[in-house]
């Protein structure tokens, strides 16, 4: 990669007086490769401001909406001098003049440069000093690998800049268009004229770098091209769109930088405006662009023939086949790939294909990648990367000065994605990070290459230190390393227990494919020093006593990894467990977790009256399969594997239920208004009721069953009753409670909270009219209720009645409210 310290030097250069020589073997633009049997054809850097002989005007026939402007034409910083560009913009803008404020034309104006460091997507600016616009113009393709006849098309098409008879600070602070939106004023902070150039050539690149953070407009991919952005109503485009398959990174940045495609009425009046759905942004561009330097469509070193899509790298007299895309975008620098004729190739010798193993005149072996340069030390070095030092390809000084060095080989090399390789005899080992280097003995000094630098190299066995989660970079998959071997780990261990504190480190599926694991880890672990049973935690291990909790064979984990934790004090047996979150305790049996009812039980279970219970991570538990009570409950007819046990169960241990007198809890029974009252006033802690002189309800009256509970369910505002024509409030105590009823009795128990229902209902059988909607919609929007799935329809069926099951499971989600 070029230095900040190269690029100042160009800059430098191209604003003194040796700005002609130095731009003409300025670096071509490390451009996106296009592919070979789509390679454009040659068109040599101007001479003058205005290429050489007649430019056509642009032909609206001509446009091709997913191929506005070639990568090598776009990407192609050394097609112009600051000299050329300033002939050009003063024959352009021969009639502008300064405004009243004396405010200077572009032709004409100098303005402040600032320094820019390189940062990965431009190469840096030295900035500091005034600079013409010529100037800047220059300095920034050179930069950030921008055409500058781009960049000069660019303050044409946004602003007039070049061609406008008298200039205006509006004009020059929003010159490229850069931070202005369509749909918000242009950000302040990006004005002037050499932040608004500068910016929006290093936004083509990060769009180039990027392609994930701006994937609409990626190459080689269909997609709909809006033709304006009129929206009515909001959302709807109505002028449409048609698909367009974007050929190259170029294009892609145009329409990322202005989303939107000329209509025909656009295209059909060229020169001028077409309906009120034409928009003329990429148009403009493509047309100036056209008219102003001649095709978009250009190349150098890299040739081929219209007829063959086979590129050559012509070194003097000798031509190399690039016989693969990852070769060709090696050399990046030397190109964009020309057409030339058969002749042309005729009379020049066919020499070895080209590879990364090169040859400079001084006899140094170099490797060629990412557009740069590396020096080999030694061919046993070059053999260790799986080449040799004979039958090189030579390459011309002039052609090794176009790709910066960085320096040296080395053993160990680190792609740009972060992996770790050490190869050795033509192997490649991919190493889990420099510490694993380091404890095998490898050198960390790493060259920085691509993965296509090193892709034809067969997989070795990895290189990785014990105590590490490695992530398999294809599937996602996790393993622990340890002395004792690899072992998968379930995602819920990393979330809930200490081996979430480990380092985490991705490979290679092919490099991981080699090692043998064992068996996935479960909570349960042995310990390889003394076969001790350990249970992994939230934030330490524990040391397991009861032979009988975990499962037969717990896998074994190497004990450096596992003496990294804490251990805790060891519990007595039996090993009972509490997820963090739940109140329900369970027994642990052959790594089964069976719940306890209640603390009694707890104790008898235990056999003290201080039994030690675990606290560990939900995400732990969840990987203990649950298994039936630890003994029997009081509801003879509620097993775990039922709906809603566990609700039922937590509605028990709360004391809201004891179930009926034989036992039973009838968990499919309707819930009758009556024990509704119950449930709630014993969910609010059984507060003490001022019962009324005269009972509110002629049908609850005193010493009818739950008549202190309906009495305080009317006092909390929780229930009304229905007036009858008599006169008379009845509550009716045994009717059975309704879904929609229960959905008021919580919504009130709740305290009424303010909330605004949804546009659309929520359930299609609850429109917004329907009784209790809202109160429905709310017990929705907290989660209490989710409905059931109809035929693609969601319903709540308001009128069934509650089940004594699901009336536990709406009781325990509301109480975690």
């Amino acid at each position: 990669m070029a230095t900040v310290t190269t690029i100042v030097a160009l800059v430098t250069a191209v604003v003194g007086p040796a700005a002609a020589a130095t731009a003409a073997t300025a670096p071509a633009a490390v451009a996106p490769i296009t592919p070979v049997a789509a390679a454009i054809s040659t068109s040599p850097a101007p001479t003058s401001a205005v290429p050489a002989g007649p430019v056509a005007a642009a032909v609206a026939s001509d446009w091709a909406a997913g191929n506005i402007i070639s990568d090598s034409v776009f990407f192609d910083p050394g097609t112009m001098t600051v000299a050329q560009v300033q002939a050009f913009l003063d024959d352009r803008g021969a009639a502008c003049r300064p405004n009243a404020d004396g405010l200077p034309c572009l032709k004409d104006i100098q303005v402040p440069t600032v320094a820019k460091a390189a940062d990965g997507l431009c190469r840096g600016y030295a900035g500091g000093t005034q600079q013409t616009a010529a100037q800047i113009i220059v300095g920034v393709g050179l930069s950030c690998d921008v055409n500058p006849r781009v960049l000069i098309v660019l303050l044409e098409k946004e602003q007039s800049l070049v061609t406008r008879r008298t200039p205006s600070a509006y004009a020059y602070e929003r010159a490229t268009g850069f931070g202005c939106p369509d749909t918000a004023p242009c950000n302040e902070e990006y004005f002037g004229l050499f932040n608004q150039l500068y910016l929006a050539a290093r936004q083509y690149q990060n769009y180039a770098a990027n392609p994930d953070r701006y994937p609409r407009y990626r190459p080689q991919r269909t997609v709909d091209v809006l033709y304006h952005p009129k929206q009515d109503p909001p959302g709807t485009f109505v002028c449409g769109s048609s698909p367009v398959f974007i050929h190259n990174q170029a294009t892609a940045g145009l329409y990322t930088y202005t989303p939107y495609q000329p209509n025909a009425a656009a295209l059909a009046n060229l020169y001028g405006t077409g309906d009120a759905c034409s928009s003329y942004g990429n148009r403009n561009f493509w047309r100036l662009f056209t008219d102003w330097f001649g095709s978009t469509q250009a190349g150098s070193f890299l040739v081929r023939t219209a007829t063959s899509g086979q590129v050559y790298l012509v070194v003097g007299s000798v031509k190399h086949p690039v016989n693969s895309l990852a070769v060709l975008s090696a050399y990046a620098p030397l190109g964009p790939v020309g057409t030339v004729s058969q002749v042309y190739l005729d009379r020049r010798t066919t020499g070895p294909a080209l590879g990364r193993f090169v040859l400079a005149s001084s006899g140094t072996v170099l490797f060629v990648d990412q557009g740069e340069k590396h020096t080999f030390s030694s061919c046993t070095l070059v053999a260790h990367y799986g080449g040799s030092c004979g039958a090189l390809v030579s390459l011309s000084d002039v052609q090794l000065a176009a790709m910066p060095d960085d320096g040296v080989m080395r053993p160990t090399l680190q792609s740009p994605d972060g992996a770790l390789f050490t190869v050795r005899d033509a192997v490649k080992h991919e190493a889990a990070d420099q510490e694993s280097l380091t404890r095998a003995g490898l050198s960390t000094d790493v060259v920085r290459l691509s993965r296509d630098a090193v892709a034809g190299l067969p997989y070795g066995d990895p290189i990785i230190r014990p105590g590490l989660v490695l992530t398999d970079r294809t599937t996602g998959a996790t393993s622990l390393s340890h002395s004792a071997g690899l072992n998968p780990v379930p995602a819920a261990l990393l979330e809930g227990t200490v081996l979430g504190k480990l380092p985490v480190r991705p490979l290679d599926a092919a490099g991981l494919s080699r090692l043998s694991g064992g068996a996935p880890l479960t909570p349960f672990v042995r310990r390889s020093t003394d076969d001790a049973t350990m249970l992994l935690r939230g934030s330490s291990i524990t040391r397991v006593v009861d032979p009988a909790a975990a499962p037969p064979a717990p896998p074994v984990v190497g004990s450096e990894t596992l003496a990294g934790f804490t251990e805790t004090g060891t519990p007595a047996t039996p090993l009972f467990v509490e997820p963090v979150g739940s109140t329900v305790r369970y027994l642990v049996e052959g790594g089964v977790r069976r719940p306890v009812r209640d603390d009694a039980e707890l104790r008898f279970l235990a056999g003290t009256s201080e039994p030690v219970v675990l606290r560990v991570t939900g995400p732990v538990a969840g990987l203990m399969p649950v298994g039936r009570f630890a003994a029997l409950t009081q509801f003879d007819d509620v097993w775990l594997t039922q709906p809603f046990a566990e609700d039922i169960v937590w509605l028990a241990a709360s004391g809201v239920t004891s179930g009926y007198a034989d036992g039973t809890f009838r968990p499919t029974d309707p819930v009758s208004r009556q024990a509704m009252a119950a449930f709630l006033h014993r969910m609010a802690g059984r507060p003490a009721v001022d019962l009324p002189a005269t009972p509110t309800y002629v049908d609850v009256l005193p010493g009818s069953q739950f008549y202190g509970e309906v009495e305080w369910l009317t006092a909390a505002g929780i229930a009304t009753g229905t007036s009858a024509p008599d006169g008379t409030v009845r509550f009716a105590p045994t009717a059975f409670v309704s879904r929609r009823a229960m959905a008021a009795f919580l919504y009130r128990a709740a305290g009424s909270p303010a909330f605004t229902p949804p546009a659309a209902p929520t359930f299609a059988d609850v429109p917004a009219t329907a009784p209790f909607a809202r109160e429905v919609e709310w017990l929705a929007s907290v989660g209490v209720t989710t409905g059931q799935s109809v035929n693609g329809r969601l319903m709540y069926n308001p009128a069934d009645p509650v089940s004594r099951q699901a009336m536990a499971a709406f009781l325990h989600r509301f109480d975690g409210l």
